[in-house]
């Protein structure tokens, strides 16, 4: 007796039709990588272009605070410099007003000096 055993096959028909829809199923994926990766390509290059302009924004901003910076520097040592003659003509002012004050409170050894003066000048 002899046994046909026949094993389950696939038509041809079924195994194409899989592979056609397998390979339609690769193509729409690769397009919505494809897809992806340039949306992410787009939003690296805005990124980048908006950090460029913002490298650009700070050099800017760097520049002008310098410039200010430098002025206050050369504006405070005009300050200090104007503060220092300030000081010294004070303490000269001072210096003169005590001298006044101590003639005023003596007159009179002020007029003794006088006289003392005059008398030495008379030996000459």
């Amino acid at each position: 007796m002899s046994t046909n055993t026949q094993l389950p096959q696939m038509s041809t028909s079924g195994t194409s039709e899989a592979d056609a829809i397998m390979a339609e199923k690769k193509r729409k994926r690769t397009l919505r990588n494809r897809e992806a990766a340039r949306r992410s390509r787009m939003k690296k290059q805005k990124m980048l272009e908006s950090l460029v302009g913002e490298v650009g924004y700070w050099k800017q901003e760097i520049r002008k605070n310098t410039d200010k910076y430098d002025f206050l520097v050369q504006k405070m040592a005009s300050l200090e410099s104007e503060n220092n003659f300030l000081k010294a003509q004070l303490m000269e002012l001072a210096q003169y007003l005590r001298k006044l004050e101590l003639m005023l409170s003596s007159p009179h050894e002020i007029i003794a000096d006088a006289n003392s003066l005059d008398a030495a000048w008379k030996l000459f």
